[in-house]
């Protein structure tokens, strides 16, 4: 009986006795992987099962339900799949894995109702996922890497995590009904804004290099997001800062990079980035806009920060608080039109770029411009019996792109 199916050529052939022990694998696992065997079409004897026994006949097994619950066939050359109505057959299937393909259309037959993660990311996916939103125990859902410009009119409600980087989505279903979804992970797309409300379960929103904000509008509202622990926005054209929610427990990492904000107090009629009830904030990026002011209230309260960059943007001077933050190690701020007093009366900004930042001579002198916040006493700022003011001594300080470097006065009269 033939199996009706191709392989590869030459090195990367697979020998019927190998495809063969897949099959009697499966029969045992439960997992049928035919990954990277240069398949161009689903096989007869993943439907069918056929497999060789231990003396040499062909015995012709009808596919189990009960038994395979989780199917691979990324890696091949399949350019659709879903439009045999043996497709079905697969209807106890729970995991099933066509990555990495060439598949144009993929149809879903209302039998997968078991199927709970689907992976179909690395193909040339152009039309939405027909029946989509009839699998109801879908709980991870990977189409990335794809030419979608559509997810389709709606998403099953049981999603957890949705991914769907790399493709051309203009916008997105609506997502509210999702209660469980919790990473939202679309970087590198089309999208002009999102659809409100977002789920509150989210943890994970992965949005960079889209169009958000294009269209103006009301800043972008997560408010209802407590569960938020990853914001990625970096790259659109965001002109006001986002509304995060009052109390974010959980949020570690803000990223806001290369977007049009101009103030991060609301005093452009926007939202204030608010971070005062998110205490695990580690990192925070904002470099590439056009930032004028860094407030204080904005990062005093940061005692768990890291990592702060806040480069070319439009600052002249930076809240001396900065220095009291114990944890952080990374701090830039080159590209910025730094005032050569901002700091202390001698340092000055000429434009080098490169230089390696001493961060915590950095924040020394930011120290010695001013007295720790209130609550130094606690976790995360600089005991203040370890407070060090900049020594009067003859000394310079140079800001090069952003790196605070020590100088001599004696060096400094070679120079000139």
């Amino acid at each position: 009986m033939s199996t009706a199916w191709v392989v590869g050529d030459g090195e990367n052939s697979v020998d019927s006795a190998k495809v063969a022990k897949q099959y009697r694998k499966a029969r045992h696992t439960g997992l049928l992987s035919l990954a990277g065997c240069g398949l161009h079409a689903i096989p007869d004897g993943a439907y069918d099962l056929i497999s060789t026994c231990e003396d040499g006949e062909i015995q012709l097994e009808m596919f189990s339900t009960s038994e395979l619950s989780k199917v691979d066939f990324s890696y091949n050359d399949l350019v659709e799949a879903g439009e045999d109505y043996r497709f079905a057959r697969f209807m106890s299937c729970t995991h099933m894995r066509i990555s990495n393909n060439n598949l144009t259309t993929l149809v879903l037959p209302d039998a997968l109702r078991e199927l709970q993660v689907l992976d179909v990311s690395s193909n040339s996916l152009t039309a939405e996922l027909d029946g989509l939103d009839r699998l109801h125990a879908l709980r991870e859902l990977n189409v990335a890497r794809n030419r979608l410009t559509s997810l389709g009119p709606s998403l099953p409600t049981g999603l957890e995590l949705l991914k769907f980087s790399d493709n051309l989505v203009q916008a997105l279903p609506e997502l509210a009904a999702c209660h469980r979804l919790s990473e939202l992970c679309g970087e590198h797309n089309a999208l002009h804004a999102l659809p409100l409300p977002l789920p509150a379960s989210l943890s994970v929103v992965e949005l960079s290099y889209n169009e958000l904000g294009r269209s103006g509008g009301p800043p972008l509202d997560l408010s209802n997001c407590r569960e938020l622990r990853v914001l990625q926005l970096g790259s659109n054209e965001l002109a006001l800062c986002p509304r995060l929610p009052f109390d974010a427990p959980n949020l570690t990492r803000v990223v806001l990079s290369s977007n049009k904000l101009r103030a991060l107090d609301g005093s452009d009629g926007g939202g204030e980035l608010d971070l005062s009830n998110s205490p695990l904030v580690s990192e925070l990026f904002l470099d590439h806009n056009a930032i004028s002011l860094l407030p204080e209230s904005l990062v005093l309260p940061l005692t768990s920060l890291k990592a702060l960059d806040i480069s070319h943007n439009a600052l002249t001077d930076v809240p001396h608080i900065l220095g009291y933050l114990a944890g952080l190690r990374r701090l830039a701020l080159e590209g910025n039109p730094i005032r050569p007093a901002a700091l202390n009366k001698s340092l000055y900004t000429p434009e080098i770029e490169g230089a390696s930042i001493n961060v915590d001579r950095l924040k020394e002198v930011l120290r010695g411009r001013g007295r720790p916040p209130a609550a130094a006493r606690g976790r995360g700022y600089v005991p203040s019996d370890d407070q060090r003011r900049l020594s009067t001594e003859p000394q310079a300080y140079a800001l090069f792109g952003g790196c605070l470097l020590y100088t001599s006065d004696a060096a400094d009269e070679e120079d000139s």
